[in-house]
């Protein structure tokens, strides 16, 4: 994952991963998400007045994309969120991230709030699945269950 100009990562069931503070974009840092994981939220900031971006490709195959929802930090709590904006592809052909970042698919898109101006937003992206916990002989055993369709 790659984040322009700084970011921390939430993953469901809550645990908090510092992505970057004013780190290079230009290097991608690896996270392997639990197979368990429903969600992710990224809370990023710009800075100088440039539009800030995420750029992530996950162990389970997501990708940052327009299917993600994005919303400025004071306006979080609004449902829905709006869909993220896809500023660029990970091709280096924007003039702000010039350069391919490494280990993150070419599929995967710069992605922002629909505002440019937006200074510091929350990104997140819900897998789907129920999770479903119980308790069997004193253990506790968790399963998720992905496209369920009940009657």
């Amino acid at each position: 994952m790659a984040v322009d100009h700084k970011g921390l990562l939430t993953a469901d069931p809550g645990s908090q991963i510092l992505v970057s503070k004013f780190g290079n974009w230009k290097n991608a840092e690896n996270f392997n998400l639990p197979s368990d994981t429903l969600y992710v939220t990224i809370k990023a900031g710009s800075k100088n007045n440039a539009i800030g971006g995420i750029l992530a490709e996950f162990s389970n195959g997501f990708i940052t994309d327009s299917s993600w929802q994005c919303a400025e930090i004071s306006s979080t709590t609004k449902n829905p969120w709006p869909a993220a904006s896809a500023v660029a592809a990970n091709d280096g052909s924007h003039k702000q991230w010039n350069s391919i970042v490494a280990n993150i698919s070419p599929g995967a898109k710069w992605i922002w709030t629909s505002n440019s101006g937006d200074s510091e937003v929350w990104c997140r992206k819900s897998f789907g699945g129920l999770k479903v916990c119980f308790l069997l002989k004193s253990t506790s055993v968790c399963m998720i269950f992905y496209h369920l369709t009940l009657p």
